[in-house]
């Protein structure tokens, strides 16, 4: 991979993105492969830099797959990427993607129904789509908790809020 030209001049924010993880457990490992060459690949890169921001952005678990090993699987990911970079991640912003939402027929019935008749949805749709994306929330909060305790818990959004550093 080639290197990235990275300036240390006038307090340069540097953001990591991250999409399309979709971790699942692996037997006999915590998860794929392909995610701890990522992980080694981020660390040499960003060995330059001081302080970033991390964003996550949709399908972190394959599937909606929330079951326990899978979250297990997230957990050790994020345990394995924030020890590869010490202190250097000083925020966590994730949003969730389509494999981040519950799927189940309760859910399928109704993003049917929501297709075919746009005023189903009308007021209960925010309820509707924070109930179906419950497990996704609820491991950006274990995360929150374990790495920013500062930051307040997600509990009406996707994961929207204001980072200040400095």
């Amino acid at each position: 991979m080639a290197d990235l030209e990275i300036s240390n001049t006038f307090n340069d924010v540097c953001v990591l993105h991250l999409s399309d993880l979709h971790i699942i457990f692996k037997s006999g490992r915590k998860y794929d492969s392909s995610l701890e060459l990522l992980i080694r690949d981020i660390k040499e890169q960003l060995e330059r830099v001081d302080e970033l921001i991390l964003v996550v952005s949709g399908d972190i678990i394959d599937k909606g797959q929330y079951c326990q090993k899978n979250k297990e699987a997230a957990l050790s990911f994020f345990d394995d990427l924030m020890k590869a970079l010490g202190g250097k991640i000083k925020d966590l912003i994730m949003v969730p993607g389509n494999h981040d939402k519950i799927r189940d027929s309760v859910n399928d019935l109704i993003t049917l129904k929501s297709q075919d008749d746009e005023d189903f949805l009308k007021e209960k749709e925010w309820g509707y789509q924070l109930n179906a994306f419950s497990d996704f929330i609820e491991l950006y909060n274990m995360l929150l908790r374990k790495y920013f305790p500062k930051n307040d818990a997600i509990e009406n959004t996707f994961g929207v809020h204001h980072v200040v550093l400095g």
